[in-house]
């Protein structure tokens, strides 16, 4: 890992794991399921998803160069 990406890691991995735990342990299924009232909007759970989709993309891949 690049210096940025090993200083900034602990950080990131706190707000993952934050973001998942309120995901799974604080919202049912209903609330994963929910979405604003707005054409198109994502679901609780998708924004999770994308979340950490992303997270690893760019943050393992582009940041850190592993192979994701």
């Amino acid at each position: 890992m690049t210096s940025i990406a090993a200083q900034t890691w602990p950080y990131v991995m706190r707000s993952i794991d934050r973001l998942m735990a309120v995901a799974f342990d604080e919202l049912d299924a209903a609330g994963r399921a929910w979405r604003p009232e707005a054409e198109g909007a994502n679901s609780v759970l998708t924004l999770v998803n994308h979340t950490v989709s992303n997270a690893e993309d760019n943050l393992l891949g582009t940041i850190a160069g592993l192979d994701v």
